[in-house]
């Protein structure tokens, strides 16, 4: 089992500053094999006329470093070369499917309310740690928490907007850090400390 934390930018940055920044400093990645692909999806349609199986480009690509070269993350970057990832936010419905439309509706019998499912963006930062990662006590939620923190000021140099994606409590957190460490309710346990961190990176 992985974590797998999800970091969105709002506002177009250069793609390859940032993969570089993440790379350099957050990875200590010394001549990493990279991968530089299009992404695609599968054809449903083409399947569902022909019973033949193909993929599809999307318009997408992926930046990232290819998976198993020992690095504490697999990491990559999602973005599309002429424009936003997403333009507009995605919501859940009822159904739990997909929509652009902003449909309020009540779960397990709270309020009636929006279910975000990833907000609008220019990309998307992605990493991905096993739940047996350790280093000194920490853990892979304090190294993501870590991540989070260094980025936050990247972004912050940048002037944009971001998002990050709590994949424990599956919920979104816009510009926000304080909810690293917030403890869940009726635990004693939060998303991760990046201070955990701190010491063993500088």
């Amino acid at each position: 089992m992985t974590l797998h934390t999800r970091i969105t930018v709002l506002a177009p940055v250069p793609v390859r500053e940032l993969f570089e920044f993440v790379n350099t400093e957050l990875l200590r990645a010394t001549d990493p094999v990279i991968v530089d692909q299009e992404n695609t999806d599968f054809d449903s349609e083409h399947f569902a006329a022909t019973g033949e199986r193909r993929q599809i480009p999307n318009g997408t690509r992926e930046l990232g470093n290819k998976v198993g070269q020992g690095f504490d993350a697999w990491f990559w970057i999602d973005y599309r070369p002429d424009g936003p990832l997403h333009p507009k936010p995605l919501y859940l419905d009822e159904n739990c499917d997909e929509t652009d439309e902003p449909v309020e509706w009540a779960e397990d019998g709270e309020p009636s309310q929006l279910h975000l499912s990833e907000p609008a963006m220019a990309l998307e930062v992605n990493f991905d740690t096993g739940y047996a990662f350790d280093r000194d006590g920490a853990g892979c939620g304090d190294l993501h928490a870590y991540y989070i923190t260094r980025l936050a000021d990247w972004f912050a140099a940048k002037g944009v907007d971001w998002s990050w994606y709590d994949e424990f409590a599956g919920e979104w957190h816009g510009n926000d850090l304080s909810e690293l460490t917030r403890l869940y309710a009726g635990t004693r346990r939060c998303f991760g400390d990046p201070a955990k961190l701190q010491a063993v990176a500088s």
